[in-house]
Order: structure tokens, then sequence, then C-alpha cells
């Protein structure tokens, strides 16, 4: 049953008293600059003193730049700042060459979902169009305002029954190769078209599932196909399985670019509970085609993190293929709302229709 939730007319001082709530690892480098906030009465927003405005503001994420791995997590930690109510920042785990990867707990439910970005480095407009899920859904819930066709007193519901893991940049190393010039532990043939981590792996190939079915040379090919010295041999892949291990998610989606398309079944796994229906939502939603059932395990299922989590939980993964572009640079990045891209206008509401749609909601 849901309860609106008390709010007191009061004076704070963002940012400062949230500061020993969050993991020092990830909130403590930051510095932040005080804002007096109040409330006026009966008005259920936030607002500075003098504005109009919703406080705290939208704006955070920026999708026309293409991220690395420093301002995600710098934009991560302001978020968390911002929202502490409905938003919390964490990480994982840490990469081949030790960055964190970060993740963000939208939400208060006892329901869990997991939503992937970036485990493919070149594939940054994932990085932007998760983070700007949890600042848009955030700000919604925290200043009971509604949010396109959804109202406040939904928006309040879903997120007081589900929460939605957001892992942004699963693969920071791969990300700042393409990015902002970042290293590696293996030649850069080609930066534009890199996928791998810091040490060439594939993560989508290095996965416990018929990973000795994938027989490429995986160092031909800029590291494309490489699949690693053994199944889950990569940090980034553990520290996905483990949270996996750590949370009854009820669903998976790893967001991926390109192809306006989504890959939901394999033959090796056959069906698996809830899967059509979460494809077909989400079809619906995107507007994107649902493909057939994967039948090879070359590029295909071996070792992918979605056919792994089929296998390991018997509950739905779809990799979605967002917009038409997987590349990473500025001018791409600039169309993110476009429907070429992120599609935004319709795209936005994504989460919430995955939430809406699932059993018992």
């Amino acid at each position: 049953m849901y309860v609106t939730k008390r709010r007191f007319p009061v004076l704070v001082l963002v940012f400062v008293l949230v500061l020993v709530l969050q993991p020092k690892e990830l909130m403590a480098p930051v510095a932040v600059t005080a804002i007096m906030l109040t409330m006026p009465g009966g008005s259920g927003a936030w607002e500075a003193q003098g504005a109009s405005e919703l406080v705290p503001p939208l704006g955070v994420v920026d999708p026309l730049r293409p991220y690395d791995s420093k301002r995600l997590l710098d934009d991560a930690r302001t978020l968390a700042r911002f929202y502490p109510e409905v938003l919390s920042l964490t990480s994982i785990g840490q990469s081949v060459l030790g960055n964190e990867i970060p993740l963000l707990k939208l939400g208060n439910g006892e329901r869990h979902v997991l939503w992937v970005g970036a485990i493919h480095g070149r594939e940054v407009m994932t990085c932007a169009f998760l983070l700007l899920i949890a600042e848009e859904y955030a700000n919604a819930y925290c200043n009971l305002v509604s949010y396109d066709t959804y109202s406040a007193d939904k928006v309040q519901e879903l997120l007081d029954e589900f929460t939605v893991f957001l892992v942004p940049m699963a693969n920071p190393d791969g990300v700042d190769v393409v990015t902002s010039g970042g290293s590696a532990l293996v030649p850069i043939r080609d930066r534009d078209t890199w996928k791998s981590n810091a040490g060439g792996v594939n993560l989508n190939r290095n996965f416990p599932f018929d990973w000795e079915s994938n027989i490429f040379d995986g160092f031909a090919n800029n590291y494309l196909n490489n699949k690693g010295a053994s199944p889950g041999s990569e940090p980034e892949t553990q520290a996905l399985m483990v949270l996996c291990e750590d949370n009854p998610f009820e669903l998976l989606v790893s967001c991926h670019c390109a192809g306006k398309m989504l890959f939901w079944r394999d033959d090796k796994n056959g069906e698996v509970p809830g899967d059509e229906s979460l494809a077909g939502t989400i079809a619906g939603l995107t507007g994107y085609t649902m493909l057939p059932s994967t039948k090879r395990a070359l590029n295909g299922w071996a070792g992918g993190l979605e056919n792994w989590f089929r296998y390991r939980y018997n509950r739905p993964a779809i990799c979605l293929e967002l917009g038409l572009f997987d590349t990473a640079d500025e001018m791409t990045a600039a169309q993110f709302h476009s429907e070429d891209m992120a599609d935004w206008s319709v795209n936005r509401n994504l989460v919430w229709g995955v939430l809406e749609g699932l059993p018992g909601v």
C-alpha cells in the first residue's frame, strides 16, 4: 500500500550531512558547495530561496559529451548527494587498471532489477542513458512530481516497490581507451573500435556459459573476440557475477549499441520463464525489433552476460541494442536525443515501463 511521505519545512545544508552516509572510497574525493534550501509550505517540492525551479535541479548529467570513467564517477557522486532519499552510490569492484565500477541503487523497494551499460568500451552512449535515467527518476521522486505520463503517486509507488540497480559503466578502462586516451596492457590498434577491457578481453565473451565454444583467435581484429584466459577471468566479469549472486534480481537488461533490436532468447538455454513477456514489453515501449532466438555459440551466446544470467538463475535477461551508432565521438554524442541514438523522448520511460509490466505490479 502506498503511503505519502511526510516532509517538514526546514532549512538544510545540501550535500554536507550525507557525506558520512556514503562509501568513503567513492564519495570523499569530491568537493561540493553548500546551498541553503527551504521548502515552501504545502508545495511538496524543494526550492532554492528566491528561485522557482525544482531543487535539486536537473542538468547534472550531460549526455551530449562522451563520458569517461572520471566524469561518470563525479556525476554519480553528485547525484547521490542530491538525492540521498532514493539514490545511493557504491562500487561493485575494480577494473584491470584499478578504476572503480560504480553502482547506483535507485529506489527503496525489496524487488530488485539490474541494468548494465558499457560492457563494451566504445558503446559509451549507454552510460549517459542509464545515468540520465537515475537523475530524472530520482528528481521526480524526491520532488513529488509527475514524470511524463507517470503521476507523482505512480513514481513514488514504483520506486518504493523496486530498487533499480544501475551499473552505467561496467568497463571503465575500455571506455577510457575510446574517450579519453586511456591506456591498456596490450597494444591499442584502433581506439574507435575498442570494445575490450584494458587486458584486451571482450567481457561479453568472458562469462562462464559455453565459454569453450568460442574458438576465435582472440587477438585478431583488435581483440574484439578475445574471450580471456579462462571463464570469468576478468575482474569486471567477476564483479558483475558477485553482484548477481548477492541480489535476487528478477531480470537483467544489458544495454549495448547499436541496431534498435533486442536479443532475448538463445537456443542453448531455450525458454526462460517470463522472457517473451519482458522482451515484448521492451519492444512495445521502444519500437525495436525482437530478434529470433540466437542459434549460434560463436558471436552469439558463448560467454555472454545475459546468456550466463539466464543459465545461472533461470530468469529473463535482455541484450538491448540502443540506437543506430556505436561510435563514441563528440559529433555522435551530440545526437543523443535523436531517433538514431537514445531516442530520449520515447525511451526515457523505458525503465518505468519495464517495472510496471512485471507480475504483481
